[in-house]
């Protein structure tokens, strides 16, 4: 067990270090671009999960096309209940936008 705390702790401490520091109080620099993950084709009145990197702000998610935000808005992760047709998902956050098309199958 300890020393799969070892192997543990190295790991996150090396995850770190790849992160470029930027602020004088010792926070770490946000994405330079947005990333949404989560699949691009759904099935018919399916909920799916999408999420983007945590940066610190409000997020807006919306949704165009037959879609609706069922829970998450204002965090990193959100759920999007589909209907029958294609649909677009967006986040905003920190002044970044971005977009993804959502194929329903």
């Amino acid at each position: 067990m300890k020393n799969l705390f070892i192997a543990m702790l190295l790991l996150v401490t090396l995850s770190l270090g790849a992160c470029k520091k930027n602020y004088e109080e010792g926070g770490y620099e946000a994405p330079k671009t947005l990333v949404i993950s989560g699949p691009a084709e759904v099935k018919k009145n399916n909920s799916v999960d999408f999420a983007t990197y945590y940066i610190n702000g409000t997020y807006v998610w919306e949704v165009t096309g037959d879609a609706t935000i069922s829970g998450g808005q204002g965090t990193s992760k959100v759920t999007i209940k589909f209907g029958n047709t294609n649909a677009k998902v967006t986040v905003t956050v920190a002044d970044k936008s971005l977009s993804r098309d959502i194929t329903v199958q």
